[in-house]
């Protein structure tokens, strides 16, 4: 029996927790997958300072580069935690676009518009919070709720706090948040289409009193909990707030839990909030008043910060962070390993990658230091199989050396493994990718000329987002392919896409590895932290010894911060996206 509530060790029980995978679900993961149709990182814009020339070889680090860490740090925030909060002010922020299916949290699309803003007002049961003082990393943690513990392996039980206030707007008039609201928010979700192949495994979820909801299984599945009770759209409502017709679209209907109410939205402008007076913590938020103004383009994002229109920044490329650098030298900031990056995803069923020497060979070929302090000028993180965020991540230093020697560069020992293979003479390849912006093109740009330097001679094709996205989803793109790679739901999730039974959308690099698949089905199976712990360790040994899918190092994502912006900094996919009333909840503006 595992028992999870929010005053115990998260590192132990939970980090391991969200890991477990149900291998029929996990065609809803991104798990390592190629992301379609998301806005390229921005280069810097036009009016910046032009910069240095760069070196002749784009592998060569800069003069200057910062010494690359494995996982970036937050920089010093001089007295900023031991300050007294100071109470009132308005926090500036951006949308970077119009509401998307109006004001619906469930919206089935879940545009980032929506999500982020509506963060503000509403809550989950559970989230991915942050390691406390590690704004780099995420971790399965209860929000709303104050525990849930799985009584047995088809049976989670989750209890929610007495005295939890909705906002005091009508119809529903600051009552107390229950059971049958959490029963009626998941069907909510249900009913939208989210997380169909989860929803396929419960039987029943009913509120056996007034602050406890039951959820019975048809057999174990612990993704139901990582996946499912944290999902960014299984937002907390209530029935009356959407009227006799269910419509949850207006701004009438936004009334939630969250720190802050909505008070107004203006088409075109953006919205804003207020604090919610009764909040279930005593004293948050310290921010009175939340302004989300709309601001498409990140280069007016950009100037608005730098005049001080705007308390916080994201979704920033490198080369705006050089300018604010020149031009705002007060601004502080986070530097956490992004979400995505570029890949080298072959077929492990079509020759020559049928042959693990040749996979090996180019794992081998790939220079990652160099990528990291010279391409990247030193932001970056170089990984195995995903960035370290979850707690169950193998830096590459973790891997065993019978594992690690072949994320290490060596050109002499790839040569040497395509020899073996019968590839003495090198091999030529079609190396189809598409662009995405910087820095992602540099990194696409950079693998031809690596893997020419073992005797692999790839010729880079780019072809439309069409023609990528079906080459993908079907795996027609031959033997090789350079594909965008993203790493957001937890380590354990993207690991079962690896699995031979997975579909082609899923199982991109064809993998079919009884060993592998034998870890897996293990691992969807144990409740037990510890054995997953192992089982997820064990699955990242393998697909690094037999280089299955090669992961490029990982851009940071910076993150500006006011001078006069207090309390924790926060940054990681999912508080970004959603939990922006996690994000901000604690902060207060010294100014």
């Amino acid at each position: 029996m595992v028992r999870h509530e929010g005053r115990i060790s998260l590192r132990l029980v939970v980090a391991s927790l969200m890991a477990v995978i149900v291998l029929g679900a996990v065609a809803c993961a991104s798990g390592g997958a190629e992301v379609v149709g998301q806005a390229p990182q921005q280069p810097a814009a036009a009016s910046a300072p032009a910069p240095a020339a760069p070196a002749a070889d784009p592998l060569a680090p800069a003069a200057a580069a910062p010494t690359t860490q494995t996982m970036p740090s937050e920089p010093a925030m001089g007295d900023a935690m031991m300050d007294k909060p100071k109470y009132g002010g308005t926090l500036n922020y951006f949308m970077r676009g119009e509401l998307r299916g109006g004001f619906n949290p469930h919206y089935p699309g879940g545009r980032r518009e929506t999500r982020t803003a509506m963060g503000f007002a509403y809550e989950n049961l559970g989230t991915w919070d942050n390691l406390e003082g590690q704004p780099c990393t995420y971790n399965l943690t209860p929000w709303v709720a104050e525990s849930w513990e799985w009584t047995d392996e088809t049976t989670l039980v989750v209890t929610i706090p007495q005295g939890i206030k909705f906002h005091n707007k009508p119809p529903v008039n600051g009552r107390e948040l229950k059971a049958r609201d959490v029963v009626f928010s998941f069907a909510q979700h249900r009913e939208g289409g989210l997380q169909p192949r989860l929803w396929e495994n419960v039987v029943s979820m009913d509120a056996t009193d007034d602050y406890t909801v039951t959820f019975k299984l048809t057999k174990p599945s612990p993704l139901f909990l990582s996946e499912m009770i944290s999902d960014y759209r299984a937002t907390l409502l209530t029935q009356e707030a959407g009227g006799p017709e269910g419509d949850y679209t207006t701004a009438e209907s936004v009334i939630g839990t969250g720190p802050w109410q909505l008070t107004k939205s203006t088409p075109g402008v953006g919205v804003t909030f207020e604090r919610h007076s009764d909040y279930r913590i005593e004293g948050r938020p310290y921010i009175d008043n939340v302004n989300l103004s709309i601001m498409r383009d990140p280069t007016t994002r950009v100037a608005a910060i730098e005049v001080g229109k705007l308390d916080a920044l994201d979704e920033l490329s490198i080369g705006l962070k050089e300018r604010m650098q020149r031009t705002s030298p007060d601004i502080q900031w986070v530097d956490c390993p992004g979400t995505l990056t570029q890949g080298i995803t072959m077929n492990n069923q079509e020759p020559p990658f049928t042959d693990v020497r040749v996979r090996r060979a180019v794992s081998m070929a790939i220079d990652r230091e160099s990528i990291t302090k010279g391409l990247l000028g030193g932001f970056g993180v170089s990984v195995g199989v995903a960035p370290p965020a979850d707690p169950n991540a193998l830096r590459i230093e973790d891997f065993p050396p019978e594992a690690r020697q072949y994320l290490e560069y060596n050109p002499e020992g790839a040569r040497a493994l395509l020899a073996e293979a019968g590839f003495s003479d090198g091999l030529s390849l079609d190396l189809p990718a598409r662009s995405y912006g910087s820095p992602f093109n540099e990194l696409r740009d950079i693998v031809p000329t690596l893997l020419k330097r073992v005797g692999i001679d790839a010729s880079l094709r780019i072809v439309s987002p069409a023609e990528y996205s079906s080459m993908l989803s079907n795996r027609s793109y031959g033997p090789i392919m350079i594909t965008r790679l993203s790493s957001k739901a937890p380590l354990a999730a993207d690991l079962f896409a690896y699995h031979s039974q997975q579909a082609p959308s899923s199982n991109r690099a064809n993998v079919n590895d009884p060993n592998l698949d034998k870890i897996l089905n293990e691992l969807a199976k144990t409740l037990d932290p510890v054995k997953q712990a192992q089982l997820i360790k064990e699955a990242q040994i393998s697909l690094v010894t037999n280089a299955n899918r090669i992961w490029l190092p990982f851009p940071v994502d910076p993150v500006a911060y006011q001078p006069w912006f207090k309390g924790p900094k926060k940054y990681n996919w999912h508080l970004w996206i959603h939990a922006s009333s996690l994000r901000f909840r604690d902060v207060w503006l010294d100014k």
